[in-house]
């Protein structure tokens, strides 16, 4: 009995020593590309900044990625919730509708563009499994009422609502 509690508590400290490996690649679907981006990676009060496309982590649970893509006059920026129950190698679809400005920070010329055009009126952004992951109505490159949010299943799991240039809630869907 003694030497089953020892072997199930050396398992448990391997197991809190464990590392799980995230290999993150980025579909750019304005560029029609693949690219490597670095990255920074989230969890409760923990966060990991990633030069390359893999990085390894202590725990399981749910992280907030986010990371930013460099365009000629602009920069396009991206963040997303992802499960990590052990190691992972994935390639995230970058949506074409996306918060973008010239680097600066507080920039009077931060905008929602798609593609590099500002959006003016009802915008839908498909993956490219047609599988629609943002929607939403703009005025002049700003979010005007409900933005909605859907992963990469088409279920809607995130709504955003502004109200001239500011957002005023978020409401997340399960």
């Amino acid at each position: 009995m003694k030497t089953w509690i020892l072997f199930l508590l050396l398992i448990c400290r391997l197991n809190g020593y464990s590392q799980y490996q995230i290999n993150l690649w980025f579909y750019d679907g304005c560029e029609s590309k693949i690219v490597a981006l670095p990255y920074e990676a989230n969890f409760i009060e923990k966060e990991y900044t990633v030069d390359s496309v893999v990085t390894h982590v202590e725990n399981m649970g749910v992280y907030t990625f986010s990371t930013a893509t460099n365009h000629k006059d602009y920069k396009r920026y991206f963040s997303f919730n992802k499960q990590i129950s052990g190691n992972i190698s994935d390639t995230i679809y970058l949506s074409k509708i996306s918060l973008t400005n010239d680097g600066a920070l507080h920039s009077p010329n931060t905008n929602f563009k798609y593609c590099g055009r500002v959006c003016d009126g009802y915008e839908i952004d498909y993956d490219s499994n047609h599988v629609k992951r943002v929607e939403g109505y703009f005025v002049n490159g700003w979010p005007e009422g409900k933005i909605k949010y859907y992963n990469s299943d088409g279920k809607l799991m995130k709504v955003e609502t502004y109200r001239r240039k500011k957002l005023k809630r978020v409401t997340e869907k399960e």
